[in-house]
């Protein structure tokens, strides 16, 4: 039974990332999914899950960054335009 509240859990990160709007936030919410998603597969046994979910952060975490790199750079250019 704890292994299932583990996977429910992750689920409902899932459908929460789905009801939100923002790049940052919905990537923000998958991961924890995906985090959450590593243990209970990982107590169940399931390894390609594991890897899967295990890399998912990675990705999410990179793509975070390109947009926050590019909103910073639209910041400055938009500031330099202004003077």
């Amino acid at each position: 039974m704890f292994p299932d509240i583990i996977g429910y859990a992750g689920s409902l990160f899932i459908i929460a990332a789905f009801t939100l709007d923002g790049e940052v936030k919905i990537r923000v919410i998958n991961c924890i999914a995906a985090v959450i998603f590593v243990i209970y597969s990982a107590i169940i046994g399931a390894m390609p899950m594991v890897i899967l979910n295990g890399v998912i952060p990675f990705i999410h975490g990179y793509k975070i960054y390109k947009f926050r790199k590019n909103e910073k750079a639209k910041a400055a250019a938009n500031e330099n335009s202004g003077t």
